[in-house]
């Protein structure tokens, strides 16, 4: 092939594109997917311009122009549907296969989803399972955030992180900060040493392997973080989304409450149709916060869900992170609680974990003897007694 002959085809790139883009078996299902679509896209051209034609005719009567069109509308959407009802028989394997992975994880610490990196909580979980919705509320400044690059942190597979807040950058330090346990302000500060100077450097390498992507594009909406997930997922076969946090998406609705309704639930069909777990964070009310004046601090629980409702009706899991604030945290970190307050699944309780400021980590520890400043502490509740 002469130069002539080589451009006339597209060039170099175009040649190297139409190699990159030849059928396989491999992908054999999406590629029937796509020419099912492109014939249905077809049809419904050929059955609108029909429709069209015959709007126009005022001899034939409209009822008739309508039910030739919803005819054709129906046929349509019922060759799209590729699932539909199915008997109850055909998830009886589903069924199996979900026992026989719990058991086989029994013998290695009960994980069979994406692990959280936290041991109680993965005892009664069993890890992150795919098709949930994962709700991590607090009040602003308690941790959300850092606890969710904790489990980003853990995961071991390749993640997917919705920043609708920070920056890309912002985010990285903090894992970088939690991976190798030295804080940037000691950086910042001109205070590191050179063995912190090293460590830096080794978390800086272990966080750029890390498959981890960031998408810190804020004012998002829903159907814009269902498409670039969708997408993502296709590309790099991410195994967990992380979405930071459910108060700064839009979707459609008149009252707020409806909007927040309309994110939920997109949320977790987004879990539903990729088959992954999606971990949201969400913010609590102000009537999970201190009240000026008063000598305890109320126990954050389902009902500080800010705005909505529905957050815990599609949720299947609701953690609430409880931390005092205005405690001073000494070397050894501060105590505090996730409490697991829904579990579609398995039973609610609370993990007791300490939090490590300068380096915006979250470590699994033991409860203190007597949490103080408690509004209504009940040591013997079930809810409060651990899993």
């Amino acid at each position: 092939m002469d130069a002539r002959q080589l451009e006339g085809a597209g060039g170099a790139a175009g040649l190297n594109r139409l190699a990159g883009d030849h059928v396989t078996s491999a992908n054999l299902e999406r590629h029937v997917q796509r020419v099912r679509d492109a014939a249905s896209r077809r049809a419904l051209i050929v059955a609108a311009e029909a429709a069209g034609a015959a709007a126009y005719d005022p001899a034939r009567p409209l009822r008739e122009t309508l039910a030739s069109l919803d005819a054709v509308a129906l046929g349509l959407s019922a060759g799209a549907d590729t699932r539909g009802y199915r008997p109850l028989s055909e998830s009886m394997p589903g069924v199996l296969a979900d026992l026989e992975k719990a058991a086989a994880a029994s013998e290695h610490g009960g994980v069979f989803g994406v692990p959280s990196g936290l041991s109680d909580l993965d005892r009664n979980t069993g890890g992150w399972q795919p098709g949930e919705l994962i709700i991590l509320a607090a009040r602003p400044g308690v941790g959300k955030t850092a606890l969710a690059l904790g489990f980003c942190r853990c995961a071991g597979v390749p993640v997917g992180f919705v920043s609708l807040e920070m920056s890309a950058v912002s985010l990285a330090t903090r894992l970088c900060a939690q991976i190798g346990r030295v804080g940037p302000a000691r950086f910042r500060s001109g205070n590191a040493t050179p063995r912190e100077w090293g460590d830096w450097r080794d978390a800086m390498a272990e966080c750029a392997r890390r498959e981890v992507w960031i998408d810190d594009e804020g004012g998002q909406t829903v159907s814009a973080v269902r498409a670039r997930a969708t997408r993502l997922q296709r590309q790099h076969r991410i195994e967990l989304l992380i979405v930071d946090y459910l108060q700064l998406l839009t979707a459609h609705g008149e009252r707020r409450e409806e909007q927040v309704a309309a994110i939920a639930r997109g949320l977790k069909a987004l879990a539903k149709r990729l088959e992954i777990p999606v971990i949201c964070c969400a913010q609590l009310n102000r009537q999970a916060a201190p009240q000026q004046g008063a000598k305890k601090r109320p126990r954050p629980g389902l009902h500080h869900l800010r705005e909505s409702g529905a957050i815990e009706q599609d949720a299947d899991i609701v953690m609430l992170l409880d931390r005092d604030t205005d405690a001073t945290i000494g070397e050894a970190g501060q105590a505090c609680d996730l409490i697991v307050a829904k579990h579609r699944n398995g039973e609610t309780g609370t993990v007791p974990l300490h939090w490590f400021p300068a380096t915006t980590r979250f470590e699994a520890g033991t409860r203190a003897p007597e949490p103080k400043g408690y509004d209504n502490y009940q040591p013997d509740d079930r809810k409060d007694a651990g899993f």
